[in-house]
């Protein structure tokens, strides 16, 4: 495959023997989101605050959410997109990310060294 086409709002940053590119967001529109499903599966109460314990899962894309695959093009999405459509083998997801972490602790992407498939569900 030979050409990438980051469906996500961030800049993608791939990492690739000690040297960055940068592939800016797509600019055909806003970036695909699938929905969120979730259930109450009971409460938790810890030092008197109680809580929902919920699960959740991802839902389905809207229709025509992402393009039609091409030849040789990979979408870059988000792993909850990736996950509503696991048998499309041009979506990836960035992986093996390399971390900034500032003198407060809080971390950055700096880059993915990696794409990677979601699997279906077992």
């Amino acid at each position: 495959m030979g050409k990438i086409r980051n469906l996500t709002p961030h800049a993608l940053n791939l990492i690739c023997d000690g040297a960055t590119v940068t592939i800016p967001p797509d600019p055909a529109g806003p970036a695909p989101r699938a929905e969120w499903l979730e259930d109450k599966l009971g409460e938790v109460t810890v030092d008197g605050c109680t809580v929902p314990v919920m699960r959740t899962r991802v839902g389905a894309l809207p229709p025509n959410a992402l393009p039609e695959p091409e030849d040789g093009v990979i979408l870059v999405v988000s792993r909850a997109t990736a996950e509503a459509v696991p048998d499309r083998t041009d979506v990836v997801i960035p992986h093996k990310m390399e971390w900034e972490t500032d003198a407060n602790g809080k971390k950055t992407p700096v880059g993915a060294h990696a794409l990677a498939r979601v699997a279906p569900p077992a």
